[in-house]
């Protein structure tokens, strides 16, 4: 890492981590017009030997806001692919035992985007529980 208590101001893409790498590795051609474009981090990263992971400061997350989202829109975004993949989820959900909402006990329920989206964060939290509510990563 650069020297201790360096802020970075200028903004970077996630495409600088590319840029950076293959300018590090000499890794050839850019792949896209937006990595060659890219700003790199080499001048941040200047140390030829990393500084001890005991001397880097202690960061508390922030507290996050509650999630919101417009269903209605979210819907008119789903497209007929979301739509068409929901009901997999619903039965990959159910086979590695995540719980459903209980309006999916019944076969002919509307999967409303409301519906979809509860589904798909409850299996990203069966995957991820350190980013469920109540999780070991939770900082509320």
């Amino acid at each position: 890492m650069g020297r201790a208590g360096l802020g970075v101001q200028e903004e970077y893409r996630h495409t600088s981590l590319i840029a950076t790498l293959r300018k590090a590795w000499d890794l050839g051609a850019p792949f896209t017009q937006r990595d060659a474009s890219a700003r790199t981090f080499d001048h941040i990263f200047t140390r030829s030997t990393p500084r001890d992971p005991q001397t880097w400061a202690t960061l508390a997350a922030q507290p996050l806001p509650a999630w919101a989202i417009d269903y209605q829109t979210m819907g008119k975004a789903l497209g007929y692919l979301g739509k068409d993949v929901a009901p997999g989820i619903i039965e990959h959900a159910r086979q590695t035992g995540v719980k459903l909402p209980p309006q999916l006990d019944d076969p002919s329920a509307e999967l409303t985007p409301q519906l979809i989206v509860e589904v798909i964060r409850d299996v990203a939290f069966h995957y991820f529980p350190q980013l469920a509510p109540g999780g070991a990563g939770d900082s509320h």
